[in-house]
């Protein structure tokens, strides 16, 4: 049986300022000498004295008719060492996030990647696309299959969004809004009007959905949103930064819906998004109201915000 819940999104109209420390650099003293001794000497003439007399000795070169090499004798010009190609990728050692290639050299290159740049298909590894493409499922007319987890787009307010990954599935729908329209384009999927006086756009990823509620105009006020959740076979938990983590039966999550954030059109160089951003932004998780309905009534719920 699945577990519904209900997750709400509202944020402030408000500013932020994010500033930058960066630690410094501590160096170690020398030892002190003995008390009431003072050598006199400096910074530059203390480290001149770690180095012994006969080191401060000029070297004299030795003779031509000694084994070493004379100090007039010119060595001859080095060439570059020839930069190694790659011969062939190692393919069965390729995962999600590393591919590894044998050099002419005989060394191995690693390219290991901090998102997923792989999928297996069969018994092959395909590279991430991220682009969405007609879909074959009734009711989720685009989808995207060529990524390490699989995303689907609906028309119903009730499907909005089905996410799957490891053998899981998560479905998203959105109170308040009637039969959609969404529009793909490359790697973004488009409601628009999805309720009043806002965009909803989901830009997919290697191995992620980004969701964007985009107003057309400053609120004046702050603005909330209500989202269905179907979890499935998962357990959805609120975290302490505003983000929500799915668990399976493992200690560690397996999918994650990260902490909200808003940003301004006005452009900002300092900020990470380019943008005027605030995280003025609250994500909070509640069990769906079924209290008083019958099985009937139930079974209705999960199967319009289910799969």
């Amino acid at each position: 049986m699945h577990s519904s819940y209900r997750r709400y999104v509202s944020c402030l109209v408000v500013s932020a300022v994010a500033g930058t420390l960066l630690p410094q650099v501590a160096y170690a003293a020398p030892p002190p000498g003995p008390p009431g001794q003072d050598d006199g000497k400096g910074v530059f003439e203390t480290a001149l004295g770690w180095f012994s007399d006969d080191e401060r000795q000029d070297a004299k070169p030795p003779s031509d008719d000694r084994p070493e090499i004379a100090s007039r004798e010119k060595l001859p010009v080095g060439k570059a060492a020839a930069k190694p190609k790659r011969v062939a990728e190692l393919t069965g050692k390729r995962s999600a996030n590393a591919r590894y290639w044998m050099l002419s050299d005989g060394r191995v290159q690693a390219e290991v990647s901090a998102v997923p740049t792989g999928y297996r298909d069969g018994a092959s590894w395909k590279d991430v696309d991220p682009t969405v493409t007609a879909g074959k499922t009734a009711g989720f007319p685009f989808t995207n299959t060529t990524n390490v987890a699989r995303s689907s787009f609906g028309t119903d307010a009730g499907r909005l969004l089905r996410f799957e990954a490891g053998g899981h599935t998560v479905t998203l729908g959105l109170e308040g809004a009637g039969k959609l329209a969404p529009v793909a384009k490359g790697d973004t999927v488009t409601y628009k009007d999805a309720v009043s006086g806002a965009d909803l756009s989901y830009v997919v990823g290697p191995g992620r959905v980004k969701e964007n509620i985009v107003l057309d105009a400053k609120p004046s006020g702050p603005v909330s949103f209500t989202f269905t959740l179907d979890a499935g076979g998962l357990t959805p938990k609120a975290n302490k930064d505003g983000s929500i983590s799915f668990f399976g039966e493992g200690a560690d999550p397996v999918l994650v819906i990260p902490a909200a954030f808003m940003t301004d059109a006005k452009k900002d160089a300092s900020s990470p998004y380019g943008l005027a951003y605030s995280d003025q932004v609250t994500q909070r998780l509640a069990k769906a109201d079924l209290v008083g309905r019958s099985d009937d009534e139930l079974q209705g719920q999960l199967a319009s915000v289910g799969r």
